[in-house]
């Protein structure tokens, strides 16, 4: 099973990919997410976990499902779920 840490890292690596793709600054979107640049960074980063409001949020303002952030780690948790039978 991933790590909640490990978790935490993929959604913010999305996160911020996402957000770059919007080509939306780290300020912009903090603003409007209603955090500080700086926890937006922690959130990126994984070292804080973004809560549920804010990254319904996020897949609102960056017109995406909210299955993008969590798509990789289920294909992983599938793989090492079998591999344990």
């Amino acid at each position: 099973m991933t790590s909640n840490r490990k978790v935490d890292q993929e959604v913010g690596s999305r996160l911020r990919e996402k957000r770059l793709i919007n080509r939306i600054s780290v300020n912009e979107f903090a603003a409007k997410l209603g955090v500080s640049p700086e926890q937006l960074d922690r959130f990126e980063r994984g070292d804080e976990r973004i809560p549920a409001v804010e990254l319904r949020d996020a897949c609102i303002l960056l017109d995406t499902n909210i299955m993008f952030f969590f798509d990789s780690l289920v294909g992983h948790e599938r793989a090492s779920a079998q591999r344990v039978r």
